[in-house]
């Protein structure tokens, strides 16, 4: 009944790593313990019942995710196609699948079954935190592929929506404020988001006060940003991300901005 778990699609695991900054929601995972349940569960989705295909769906999902184990991602691909065949429009199949595309660096693919299961969210007040999840996904998709435009752009539409998610708001503006793209880098927006989460955050959180300095430094205010470096130092103490914390703040004495590369841009907070 384990797997049973995994309907949802709310597995933190398998997706690449956080865009620079914490979530706005966090990775739920949804246990279902009946055949019952799981119907309740998916009735937004139109799946109700405990047929005979959604429970060969589950088998071919769970039987991917042991060759996955088992290093055969070959077979498992197979096992998550025919899971999506049997019921397209359920979200655990293509979430599962989507896991798989990413590893193989298929990011393409990867959007597309994310797309699927956002659509079929869409709209659900009762699956609200699901849904920004997913899209947080298919974001770091976007980043991953090297289109930080439309990772952003993503970002970006989700705080339209919950302009209070604390995470979303500093991840905005990392990337707004470091990205290795050029065309992607706007120092202003970078100083608006994270301004905004520094507020939720009552100023005493080092990322983010980190954040706030590098998009200063973006946006040519060395002055605040070797300020709210420096406070950031100070909050930091003796963490782990010090030492990084104190390179920055030698960039910005110097005049220069920090800039991420295309493979440092997901580390995590």
């Amino acid at each position: 009944m384990q797997a049973l778990a995994m309907v949802s699609g709310i597995s933190p695991a398998g997706t690449p790593p956080p865009a620079g900054r914490k979530d706005g929601y966090p990775m739920t995972r949804i246990i279902v313990p009946a055949c019952v349940g799981i119907a309740m569960f998916l009735l937004f989705l139109g799946l109700t019942g405990c047929g005979d295909k959604r429970k060969e769906m589950i088998a071919e999902v769970d039987r991917g995710i042991a060759l996955r184990k088992q290093g055969n991602d070959a077979e498992a691909l197979k096992a998550f196609d025919k899971g999506v065949t049997l019921l397209p429009d359920n979200p655990y199949p293509r979430l599962e699948r989507a896991r798989l595309y990413i590893a193989q660096g298929r990011y393409d693919d990867a959007i597309g079954d994310y797309s699927v299961v956002i659509a079929a969210l869409k709209g659900n007040a009762s699956r609200k935190e699901q849904y920004y999840t997913i899209r947080s996904r298919r974001a770091r998709v976007y980043q991953a592929k090297g289109d930080y435009a439309a990772a952003i752009a993503e970002f970006r539409a989700i705080l339209k929506e919950e302009p209070t998610m604390t995470g979303l708001n500093n991840t905005v503006a990392w990337l707004l404020a470091t990205s290795p793209d050029t065309a992607a880098r706007n120092g202003r927006l970078a100083v608006e988001y994270a301004t905004t989460a520094c507020k939720i955050a009552g100023w005493k959180d080092p990322m983010l006060l980190d954040t706030l300095a590098a998009a200063y430094a973006e946006s040519g205010n060395y002055p605040a940003a070797i300020k709210w470096q420096r406070q950031a130092i100070q909050l930091a103490g003796n963490s782990q991300h010090l030492t990084l914390y104190q390179k920055r703040l030698q960039l910005y004495q110097a005049g220069e901005p920090y800039r991420e590369t295309p493979q440092s841009t997901s580390r995590q907070q």
